[in-house]
């Protein structure tokens, strides 16, 4: 007769929980050859906000992000829609390097009444006349006298004896 035993097995399980991290190089920013420079810049035309400014990176890591400190980055090299005063300009490139450019945006005045030439009126008649001459802003040129519409014609004729006040407005609206 055989018997048959069992013998009982003591199975030993040991669990780990391994963790591991990769090194990832680091970069020193110092050995790049990040730079870039304004490539355009179109200055803010009488208070207005139409500035644009448009860089152009070069070296460095592509692909490159762009932005004006402390707003939003973006990766579009061109900025638009700029008002007169000072930016300062970023761009950042795949490595995180960073370059800034401080650039100033202009305030383009107006037009400007460069002389006006009048003939006197003879007395008690409406035979007067004012010449408008206008230079700088944006062309075409409107005139007005007073409170009156614009007018493109820089002639004001068959006036009065008296005072007038002088207006010229460019194509930005600059008066």
């Amino acid at each position: 007769m055989s018997k048959s035993v069992i013998l009982p097995f003591i199975f030993l399980v040991l669990i780990t929980n391994c963790t591991y991290e990769t090194a990832v190089p680091v970069f020193d920013c110092e050995d790049s050859d990040l730079t870039f420079q304004v490539l355009s810049l179109t200055e803010a035309n009488c208070g207005q906000s139409d500035g644009k400014v448009v860089l152009e990176a070069m070296g460095g890591s592509p692909p490159f992000q762009y932005q004006i400190l402390n707003e939003s980055v973006q990766s579009d090299n061109s900025f638009f829609e700029l008002s007169a005063g000072n930016y300062i300009f970023m761009v950042i490139d795949s490595k995180k390097c960073e370059q800034s450019i401080s650039v100033d945006i202009n305030n383009v005045d107006g037009v400007t009444i460069t002389s006006i030439d009048q003939e006197n009126t003879t007395c008690g008649e409406s035979s007067g006349s004012v010449t408008v001459n206008a230079d700088l802003g944006k062309q075409p040129y409107e005139y007005k006298l007073d409170d009156a519409n614009f007018q493109s014609n820089n002639v004001f004729s068959n006036l009065s004896n008296g005072a007038y006040e002088v207006f010229v407005k460019d194509a930005n609206d600059c008066e």
